[in-house]
């Protein structure tokens, strides 16, 4: 199966991450937790 690449950037302001950015950044990792745990469940059925 192939990885799925994405690139992600942030706004950052006076050394803090924007509060949307943040919301974003943890919804990109549960995502990818959520993708890990898809893949491994897929690779396991072939």
């Amino acid at each position: 199966m192939k990885d799925l690449k994405v690139k992600w950037q942030r706004l950052i302001s006076d050394g803090e991450t924007c509060p949307r950015c943040g919301g974003t950044e943890e919804e990109l990792k549960k995502m990818n937790l959520q993708w890990k745990n898809l893949k491994r469940i897929l690779c396991n059925l072939i």
